[in-house]
């Protein structure tokens, strides 16, 4: 409602947007953003869809969280691909369809391993 000084968009700061971008940064997702800020994931989806700057940022936050999940799914020289891909599935929202096959695509994978040569 236009002028409401009471409800979740009430709590918005721009200052969530710097926030956020250094929380996706040490690889947290949008729960724990929203548990940091003292809101539910929901009223991010509101934030990112009223405010413009926040949707920027929370593009850019969720670039680094991504960036930062990879080079955690790195273990040596193996690659877990699917449980990475589950891991964003379930952050950044799909339907419980969708995360049931992604979790009989876990049980299922075989470790890939990534031959990197040289890396001295």
């Amino acid at each position: 409602m236009a002028g409401d000084t009471t409800g979740p968009d009430s709590l918005y700061k721009e200052q969530y947007c710097k926030d956020i971008i250094k929380w996706g940064k040490s690889g947290d997702f949008p729960v724990k953003w929203a548990s940091k800020i003292g809101v539910s994931k929901q009223t991010l989806s509101r934030w990112r869809q009223k405010f413009p700057e926040f949707k920027e940022a929370w593009g850019i936050a969720k670039t680094h969280a991504e960036s930062k999940l990879t080079d955690k799914s790195m273990d040596g020289d193996s690659l877990d691909l699917a449980k990475g891909k589950w891991y964003l599935s379930a952050c950044f929202g799909v339907s419980e369809t969708n995360k049931q096959q992604i979790q009989a695509e876990i049980a299922e994978a075989p470790e890939i391993k990534v031959d990197f040569g040289d890396r001295e």
